[in-house]
């Protein structure tokens, strides 16, 4: 959906133990090529989800504190 990183979408990735400068290199194409049907918190919560540097990501917790649910009743969750 974003491509093969690089240093502009990941910074340091070039750095990381496995990183090889011969990966094939692949264009993204945004997510709604690929999920059209989604409203924008949907793809909002999604691209937060599959961002490539794991310390940017969003975390579980914070997911589910994210607009895509403010519909649901979350009397019953456990980390209210």
């Amino acid at each position: 959906m974003y491509g093969t990183p690089n240093e502009k979408s990941w910074p340091g990735i070039t750095k990381l133990p496995n990183f090889k400068v011969k990966f094939p290199q692949f264009k993204g194409k945004g997510l709604t090529s690929y999920c059209n049907q989604l409203d924008e918190k949907a793809l909002d919560l999604l691209s937060r989800m599959i961002i490539y540097d794991p310390y940017k990501r969003i975390s579980a917790k914070q997911a589910l504190t994210h607009p895509y649910f403010d519909d649901l009743d979350k009397s019953q969750f456990y980390f209210n």
